[in-house]
């Protein structure tokens, strides 16, 4: 693996997460494909880059995700996250449109060719993601292409898809810690490339299911939740005014549905202050 990769890699495993880092060229060539390193000239990769598509990216997607559910430390109860650097934006945007139930969260950053006037551009599958998704966008890029920021901001506010749009003010490949100096200045920017990987890290803890949350805060899945809450409703409940207590109890597990704890807590301390005092413990 490239070095700043391999780095990325780690550093969001010991943030918690089970990760696979690709090699997009598998077809075509081995790793490491960059024969250079990170000095490798970018004109060099370009017929390897030249080799994918739309159809290769959407399998590969779906090939690499059921891989990683076949993995023991893979919870398969919470959403996956991807995140893609330069060329790897389309792949970002593509993977999650073609399995859209399993990934719940996407960032590109400094990502090429999100925008085209091509029939495939990444951003016309708005409509096919549910995740929520993040994209970084390089001050040159914004240069180049001012309208691609709008035309994504059009695009999956239509599809009513969360998606955060930003423009930064470093330049294309700032995130990458071994990226080359471009006329003797240095492109990876620490402080830059810092702010975005704590966007990255708030976007899969945005991203995560409901239920994995849940699961988390109480221990227990929603399912077994409902059962045992449900059996210690009944049990507590004798004499009570059910209809009032039960509509209370429906607006809690609505609000628990929804992801809003804050409103379901409120709804369950006004049902169990119904309780007569000798069933409240």
């Amino acid at each position: 693996l490239r070095p700043a990769f391999r780095q990325m890699g780690k550093r969001l495993a010991e943030s918690g997460y089970a990760v696979l880092v690709v090699n997009p060229f598998y077809r075509t060539k081995k790793a490491p494909t960059a024969d250079q390193g990170a000095a490798t000239p970018i004109p060099s990769l370009m017929p390897l880059a030249q080799g994918l598509n739309e159809t290769t990216h959407m399998t590969d997607a779906k090939a690499f995700i059921a891989w990683l559910d076949r993995q023991a430390p893979v919870a398969k109860n919470r959403k996956i996250g991807t995140q893609g650097y330069c060329m790897g934006g389309p792949l970002v945007v593509r993977t999650a449109a073609a399995v859209p139930n399993r990934v719940g969260a996407g960032g590109s950053f400094h990502g090429g060719g999100l925008v085209t006037d091509k029939p495939e551009s990444p951003h016309l599958l708005a409509s096919k993601i549910k995740a929520k998704m993040y994209f970084g966008i390089a001050a040159n890029d914004d240069m180049k292409q001012p309208d691609q920021k709008d035309k994504l901001k059009e695009s999956f506010g239509a599809a009513k898809v969360q998606a955060e749009i930003e423009v930064y003010k470093s330049l294309h490949g700032w995130c990458i810690s071994d990226m080359p100096k471009q006329n003797g200045s240095p492109i990876y920017n620490q402080a830059d490339a810092e702010k975005a990987w704590g966007k990255l890290l708030a976007l899969y803890k945005a991203g995560k299911s409901t239920e994995s949350v849940f699961q988390e805060a109480v221990g227990m899945d929603l399912a077994t939740f409902d059962r045992q809450f449900g059996a210690w409703v009944d049990e507590r409940t004798r004499g009570i005014d059910e209809k009032a207590f039960s509509e209370l109890v429906s607006a809690a597990q609505k609000s628990m549905s929804e992801g809003e704890v804050d409103k379901a807590i409120d709804a369950l301390k006004s049902a169990i202050a119904m309780y007569p005092e000798d069933r409240k413990s």
